[in-house]
This record gives C-alpha cells, sequence and structure tokens, in this order.
C-alpha cells in the first residue's frame, strides 16, 4: 500500500487499492484508489477540495465555474445535487423517485416528502380535527362554557387533548384554527348567543341575535356559526372554543355531535 508521511509528495497519475495520506498530496492526473481512501486533518476533521482549495471552516468545498452537479447513484437510480450560475440550489430525483426529508435517530422519521408529481406531505406538520362526542344540551344563561370536543378524529403530532377540549401550539407560528357550530332550540327571548374561540394571544368571536332584532319572531329551530382564523401562536399557547349564551329566555340552545374544531400549522 503506497503510503506517504509528514512531507508532500506529487504524483502524475496514481493508482492504488488503498491510501493513507498524513500530509499533503497532490495528483495532477487520473487518481484512482480501488479501495479505501482516508483523509485526516490535523483538528478535529479533513479539508477537502475540488476544484478549489480547502476552507478551514468547511470539510468539502466543491467550485465548479460550467454549472455541473454532483451526481448521487446506487445500483438502479440517481439522483443530483446542483448550485446553478444564478445560485440557486437544486435537489431532484431522477425519474419517477420521491425526495424524502428525515428527521430523529436510527432509520429515521420522513419529516417532509415531495412525490414524482410533486405533491409535498409533511407527516410530523401539527395538524387536528376533534368534534363533539355527543350532543351538548341546555346551555346556562349568563355563562360562558367550553365546548367539550372529547372526540379525535385525526391528531397529527399530537397536539390536541381531548381531556381538556384544548389545542397546544408545539412551536411558534401562525395557525389556521377553525370552528364549525351547528346549534338549535334557540330562544327568541335570549339577548344573544356567541361562539368565543380563546387563544393565548387574543380572543375571536361570532354573534347571533336569535330573534334577529325581531320581538315579534318565535324561537329558531338550528342555526349556524363559524369562525376561521390564521392566529398568531406562541410555543405552549393555547386555543380553545367556547360558547355564550346572553340573558333571558330559557336555558334551551344545544349543540350537535357535528360540530367541529380544526387547526393546523401554517407558517
Amino acid at each position: 500500500m503506497p503510503y506517504v508521511g509528514n512531507k508532500s509528495t506529487t504524483f502524475n497519475t496514481f493508482s492504488a487499492t488503498d491510501v493513507s495520506v498524513t500530509d499533503d498530496l497532490t495528483v495532477t492526473d487520473d487518481a484512482s484508489v480501488g479501495g479505501d481512501l482516508t483523509v485526516t486533518g490535523t483538528t478535529q476533521s479533513a479539508h477537502i477540495g475540488i476544484d478549489v482549495a480547502p476552507h478551514a471552516d468547511y470539510g468539502l468545498t466543491i467550485k465548479n465555474e460550467d454549472d455541473k452537479h454532483i451526481r448521487l447513484r446506487n445500483a438502479d437510480e440517481y439522483a443530483f445535487i446542483q448550485l446553478d450560475d444564478a445560485g440557486d440550489l437544486k435537489l431532484w430525483a431522477h425519474g419517477d423517485e420521491n425526495i424524502t426529508f428525515l428527521n430523529k435517530t436510527g432509520s429515521g422519521t420522513t419529516a417532509m416528502n415531495i412525490d414524482s408529481n410533486g405533491a409535498v406531505t409533511k407527516p410530523l406538520q401539527p395538524a387536528f380535527s376533534a368534534k363533539l362526542s355527543s350532543n351538548q344540551e341546555n346551555f346556562p344563561l349568563s355563562t360562558v362554557t367550553t365546548v367539550l370536543f372529547a372526540s379525535e378524529i385525526f391528531d397529527q403530532n399530537a397536539d390536541f387533548d381531548t381531556s381538556n377540549y384544548t389545542f397546544t401550539a408545539p412551536v411558534t407560528g401562525k395557525y389556521q384554527l377553525n370552528v364549525y357550530f351547528y346549534f338549535s332550540n334557540l330562544d327568541a327571548e335570549t339577548s344573544f348567543y356567541q361562539l368565543k374561540m380563546t387563544t393565548s394571544n387574543r380572543n375571536y368571536w361570532a354573534i347571533v341575535d336569535p330573534d334577529f332584532g325581531d320581538d315579534n319572531s318565535g324561537d329558531n329551530g338550528s342555526f349556524t356559526l363559524a369562525i376561521n382564523v390564521l392566529a398568531d401562536m406562541d410555543a405552549n399557547d393555547t386555543a380553545l372554543v367556547q360558547f355564550q349564551v346572553g340573558s333571558g329566555g330559557s336555558a334551551q340552545a344545544d349543540v350537535y355531535n357535528e360540530s367541529y374544531f380544526t387547526g393546523f400549522l401554517a407558517c
């Protein structure tokens, strides 16, 4: 095995099974290493430069003036990494393959996937959908009552708690939050019915006058209210849904179990 130690060495052409170099090695023409090639630096890591001098702060520096690529290949497929002349970084898989971004340990967990059609999925992105397990009936007058969204349809990233009907933001960001509220037995004598989305930073409202300003109208059978908002939330902020019934009339309003509370991290 060729061995070069503690001196600078230059080869015009170079071919070997295994190479160990402890100092400078310069090859001015073709080089072929059929076995292992180990490069060790004088500090914690080696510094390699391709078409450019090695940079002291980076393990690998590649420079090419001709808009070329790094090509990665296994037995059947290949992919490219490119920094083009305009400075745009491009990454793509050849053919009908996916690009998958992983995190965590072991074999990794898919954090984002781009399929061959360009569809992007993010399996760990916070997103939830919850509904009532059963109708919630006879909301008390002059009271703000938490709506019991105790049944999960899905909870991606496990941020919704069915024991307290609350979504907790795992990271700071903008969250799209939505409430669809289906209720009935509105007493026309009650002053108002108000849907409230309560978040740590601010509250959002939707309201209805059950007699629609007509004191002679009768009770209303069914009605819907909705709140759709892009809410700013800090990490560990919470969001829940409440229903406020005004004064007057009877405590007879019911909310159907086909009411929904949904949300996801938008940006």
